[in-house]
């Protein structure tokens, strides 16, 4: 496909499946929905040419609500660079 922008944030999206045939997809916006597990993210293991993520505000980042916000989104940030291609 030739789409190279993808904001879908606020959707409720808990799955990324159908996103792999998408390999022009340079910037995924996807924050604020369902998806839990970060393991969603080798779904996008196809999208060799994606640079541009966000994926806050969804349950895998966990609770953020009393503990430390910067820790939490540092560790998020460094997982979700560690399963994109």
């Amino acid at each position: 496909g030739t789409l190279k922008q993808l904001w879908i944030s606020y959707n409720q999206i808990s799955s990324l499946d159908g996103l792999a045939c998408l390999t022009n997809l340079t910037t995924l916006y996807c924050s604020n929905n369902l998806i839990k597990s970060y393991s969603e993210l080798e779904k996008l293991q196809a999208n060799e040419q994606l640079r541009d993520v966000v994926f806050c505000g969804n349950p895998m980042y966990g609770d953020e609500i009393g503990g430390n916000r910067e820790a939490v989104r540092r560790a998020a940030r460094f997982e979700i660079l560690r399963r994109l291609p």
